[in-house]
């Protein structure tokens, strides 16, 4: 009985001192960009600050807005600005990524409904160290 009340102590103990993912980033004006009907993409947009030690990784984005979700970059190639998809997005320790328009973003491929203004879409955010963070993001005009 005392092993198991010392062994109970312990995780309660691990889990009231674990940070959570939320506890770790901080997201601010995020965006999912409005376009005509009938447009099969739109891209998303968003500050994301890493308030923890360690360096941070994003490397997938899950949505039901559409089909595909991936993580892009606009980089210069032979004097083009051409966008690519890319394997994940990296937040230095104490460092905020910077999501906008002509450099990294979240591209929603095959929008499956017309975006409405004002609407809001879930968007989870998974980390390389397991962790993710599920966000509610407005549609805006841009």
């Amino acid at each position: 009985m005392k092993f198991l009340f010392i062994t109970l102590s312990l995780l309660a103990l691990s889990i009231a001192s674990a940070e959570t993912i939320s506890d770790q980033v901080i997201i601010s004006n995020p965006v999912i960009r409005m376009v005509p009907p009938g447009s099969p993409n739109s891209a998303g947009f968003m500050k994301i600050y890493n308030n923890s030690n360690d360096d941070l990784r994003i490397i997938k984005i899950e949505s039901d807005i559409s089909r595909k979700v991936e993580l892009h970059d606009v980089l210069q190639e032979n004097g083009m600005m051409k966008m690519r998809k890319v394997d994940a997005f990296e937040i230095k320790s104490k460092t905020t990524l910077e999501l906008k328009k002509g450099s990294k973003h979240i591209m929603f491929i095959n929008l499956i409904n017309p975006l409405k203004e004002g609407d809001k879409k879930k968007v989870k955010i998974h980390f390389q160290n397991g962790k993710s963070l599920e966000i509610e993001i407005p549609i805006q005009k841009l």
